[in-house]
């Protein structure tokens, strides 16, 4: 390392300059898993204590200039890919295949899944997880870790998530769905030959992602997908500005932008129930003399309106 840091760089050629960054990456990600292998040992030993520090944080922010918030997250890695259940992330930093930060994406996202998931199931998405990684940045693998949530679990955690199983605001609750699972009304009738409902299909999940967004997932018959595509399609056409400079915005992006304008339109038009859905309005009566005195001749008072109160059209 002092050898290439005293290199003098403007010297090496493209290849060279592309070995050194895979390089480096590659010795980050081993010295992330030494360091959560030695991690690991200092607190089976107490070497913290023999040191006369409180515990093993303190004297990582007292040696390592680290907060204690960053000490805590370090310690709670190293056991997880070192001792805990996420091994396989932790071979692959000590290979170099992995780097840091997708590694703690994707133990972020495996820490988030149901305590009661089968092994098996968490074992498969960690390999998922770990493949993906080689060609997925670290924002990327975060909303691919919540996709897998949901394939496995069928649980919307979002807040106001509405589980038919469950009447519980956060979606978390006993006898979720597992893999491989049909819940009632999934469709398909039973042995009896029972019709099936084509609206059995329907179903949306709002899933919040580390960043900030969320992910939406769904699915609708053919009638719903119809009405749907119907009341989007005047809103998602591309929207020239008034320049005339083309509108630059992805056909997915115009049909996100033209599901939350709908719903916007929905709720000022007060047709959506009002719990929980309406957003506020204000109704406001002024008086036809006060009225006439600010917009004098442009309305004169009908015979029934002298006098009386007029009703201003909601805001």
């Amino acid at each position: 390392m002092a050898d290439l840091l005293s290199s003098p760089s403007w010297q090496w050629s493209n290849e060279d300059v592309g070995e050194v960054l895979e390089g480096v990456r590659a010795l980050a990600s081993q010295v992330v898993a030494a360091r959560s292998q030695v991690l690991v040992e200092a607190g089976a030993r107490g070497f913290a204590a023999s040191t006369g520090s409180d515990d093993l944080p303190a004297w990582m922010c007292d040696r390592l200039q680290m907060t204690r918030d960053d000490a805590q997250r370090e310690i709670a890695l190293a056991r997880d890919t070192v001792e805990g259940p996420y091994r396989a992330v932790g071979q692959a930093l000590a290979d170099g295949r992995l780097g840091p930060e997708n590694a703690r994406s994707i133990v972020e996202a495996l820490r988030r899944l149901p305590k009661d998931l089968p092994q098996e199931a968490v074992a498969k998405a960690e390999a998922l997880m770990l493949e993906a990684a080689q060609f997925m940045d670290r924002r990327e693998l975060q909303k691919y870790g919540v996709e897998i949530r949901e394939r496995l679990t069928y649980v919307d955690d979002s807040p106001g998530g509405d589980d038919p199983e469950a009447d519980a605001l956060t979606g978390e609750h006993e006898g979720r769905g597992k893999p491989g699972t049909k819940k009632s009304g999934d469709g398909g009738g039973d042995a009896g030959g029972a019709p099936v409902d084509p609206h059995a299909a329907r179903r949306l999940t709002f899933a919040d992602t580390a960043s900030g967004t969320t992910l939406i997932s769904g699915e609708l018959d053919a009638e719903g997908a119809g009405l749907l595509r119907t009341a989007l399609d005047g809103l998602s056409a591309p929207a020239p500005s008034a320049d005339g400079i083309r509108d630059e915005r992805s056909p997915a992006r115009r049909r996100a932008d033209a599901l939350v304008e709908l719903a916007h339109r929905a709720l000022s038009a007060d047709t959506v129930p009002s719990s929980g859905g309406t957003r506020p309005h204000l109704t406001v009566t002024v008086g036809w003399e006060t009225l006439a005195a600010h917009v004098p001749a442009a309305y004169p008072p009908g015979p029934d309106q002298a006098g009386s109160g007029m009703c201003v059209p909601r805001l």
